[in-house]
């Protein structure tokens, strides 16, 4: 799996390219080939989150993380692939130790060529005295 760890406190918008803020889940990688230029591409993505809290009724620590789904050129440096869409989940280790997300975006008139998508994921906030435990993906 992937381990997420420290906090970002982000402005997330659409396009954006991918920084080293975000870690790319490899297994949830594709590759795509577009051949006319009027398209919609949707993608759908679905992993578990799990947070390393104590999961014993008494812990009220808490993470929020944001999924994202970007997209670049085939075999292009990943900090160039543009974002097309996020979502944000929130785990709560005393009452949702794990999270299923699951994520689905689309685009439309993608030009004709061939591309990666990647999924990555963003740890941005959580119970300041634990910021520094990892999330598992």
């Amino acid at each position: 799996g992937l381990m997420i760890t420290g906090v970002n406190s982000p402005i997330i918008t659409e396009g954006e390219l991918l920084s080293s803020d975000w870690s790319v889940l490899h297994g949830l990688s594709t590759s795509i080939t577009t051949t006319n230029s009027k398209n919609r591409i949707m993608f759908t993505t679905q992993t578990v989150v799990q947070s390393p809290f104590a999961n014993d009724g008494s812990s009220t620590d808490w993470s929020s993380i944001l999924c994202g789904i970007f997209i670049g050129a085939k075999g292009a440096a990943h900090n160039t692939f543009k974002l097309l869409g996020v979502r944000q989940g929130y785990i709560k280790s005393w009452h949702y130790p794990q999270l299923a997300f699951f994520q689905t975006s689309s685009y439309d008139d993608l030009p004709i060529g061939q591309y990666d998508v990647l999924v990555a994921y963003m740890r941005i906030d959580g119970t300041t005295s634990h910021t520094d435990l990892p999330l598992y993906v």
